[in-house]
């Protein structure tokens, strides 16, 4: 959505900025739900670019929401919070592989009767 960086160099410019992402995250998060009740699944598995794509290609506000794109499940899937450029971002590298940045499994002994 643009909001790495901020453009403004005065207070109530950065205020002003501040407040407009707010308004377009929490209205693209309402499209989100508004498709996931339609569509019958939980909004954690609508997607957030579909649903960003289709509110900046909307011809007017009494549109109905379409059939957004639904992720698949992916038990056990992990992304470390990790970037691989450097884009000065507040992230680590990424200085070694995906998966062996991948916690170790707990193994879960049960108590004996």
């Amino acid at each position: 959505m643009g909001m790495g960086r901020l453009k403004c160099q005065t207070k109530d410019g950065v205020l002003k900025e501040l407040a407009a992402y707010c308004l377009a995250y929490n209205l693209v998060r309402a499209v989100i739900a508004r498709a996931a009740a339609r569509q019958g699944t939980t909004p954690d598995r609508v997607s957030f670019a579909d649903a960003l794509r289709w509110l900046a290609h909307a011809a007017g506000p009494g549109d109905e929401v379409p059939a957004l794109v639904i992720n698949p499940p992916r038990p056990g899937r992990f992304e470390p919070r990790a970037v691989k450029a450097p884009r000065g971002d507040a992230f680590p590298k990424l200085t070694r592989p995906r998966r062996k940045y991948k916690p170790a499994k707990r193994v879960v002994y049960k108590r004996l009767k």
